[in-house]
């Protein structure tokens, strides 16, 4: 709950600390901190499949418990890093304290913000859309190692490695390269159709390391997407919204990934034998409508991004005054 807090005002407190051109490069910083782990994580828990087991229990569970402190431990120590930072106070902050809302007011007045601006709308909801298909991945990726690729549990490690691996991948590419010469809308898009084709494609192959490949870039593209998605309504909605924009995306996600846990299991007994071939498979079949969602989403955010693409378009009052201009510097 209190992460839910957390993480909207965090995101919508980058802007204020570090210039436009720079934000790709915060962004990728802050997910790579907060996922870059993940690989490394799956890497050492597949590694430790070739152990020899411990059978005492107490050992176990107090490795368990030393766990939970560690990771307690680093939310403090992170508490206390925050303590010292120094945000810029904005007009908004001011009218806050003379004017008091409820989180749930802030929510609701988030979510009607994103639905009525044409600008970020489709980035949000694309976001969501795109976690709902993707999302099946997570229900069903350990399932598809063992029971359609024959592999045991490392296998599904190895699956987790490459996704993890791939996220910070994309993540750390973007904060390489920015987006100097693409708008972050366009880049968000274009990392859908790189996720949802990825993903099509991974429901076709036999191997756990041809599969691994292909959630590699699976994994690419949703590092990157992440990070434009969040650049994108960073420098598109002001500061006085940017925090109930950011509790609206986020909400939207998490109802997203929902869904899809919600549905992928029934969606694998109603699609079983539907398909010919490979895709007969009922676990094939829901990753391949998944990342046939997410392929969409991407069509469908980059459409709506089609004037971006074409370049403004000038009315002609507009060309003939800037034709006027151009005469009169001539002469």
């Amino acid at each position: 709950m209190f992460s839910l807090l957390f993480q909207p005002a965090k995101e919508a407190t980058v802007p204020n600390l570090v210039d436009e051109e720079s934000l790709p490069t915060a962004n990728s910083l802050s997910l790579t901190a907060a996922y870059g782990t993940f690989p490394i994580g799956a890497g050492i828990i597949w590694a430790m499949g070739y152990l020899p087991r411990i059978d005492n229990s107490l050992a176990v569970t107090t490795a368990e418990i030393g766990a939970f402190i560690f990771d307690a431990f680093t939310f403090a120590l992170s508490a206390l890093l925050l303590v010292g930072l120094k945000v810029p106070t904005s007009r908004h902050d001011t009218q806050k304290r003379e004017q008091k809302t409820t989180a749930l007011t802030d929510l609701v007045d988030g979510i009607k913000f994103v639905a009525a601006d044409r600008g970020i709308r489709p980035v949000v909801f694309g976001m969501g859309l795109a976690l709902l298909g993707g999302g099946v991945l997570i229900v069903l990726g350990n399932p598809f190692a063992r029971d359609v690729l024959n592999a045991d549990e490392r296998g599904f490690y190895i699956i987790l490695f490459a996704l993890g691996t791939g996220a910070a991948l994309g993540m750390g590419v973007i904060g390489v390269l920015g987006s100097r010469t693409v708008r972050p809308s366009i880049l968000f898009s274009l990392s859908l159709l790189l996720i949802g084709g990825s993903l099509m494609a991974a429901s076709a192959i036999t191997t756990v390391f041809g599969a691994a490949a292909w959630i590699l870039v699976v994994g690419l593209g949703t590092g990157a997407a992440y990070v434009m998605g969040f650049t994108h309504l960073q420098t598109e909605v002001d500061d006085d919204y940017r925090g109930r924009a950011f509790a609206a995306m986020l909400a939207v996600l998490r109802l997203g990934l929902l869904a899809s846990m919600a549905v992928a299991l029934p969606l694998k007994t109603l699609l079983r034998g539907l398909l010919p071939g490979l895709l007969s498979d009922g676990i094939r079949a829901v990753i391949l409508l998944g990342g046939a969602v997410v392929l969409t989403t991407g069509l469908v955010t980059l459409w709506s991004q089609r004037e971006i693409i074409k370049g403004a378009r000038l009315s002609s009052a507009a060309r003939a005054t800037l034709d006027e201009v151009a005469r009169r510097r001539s002469r």
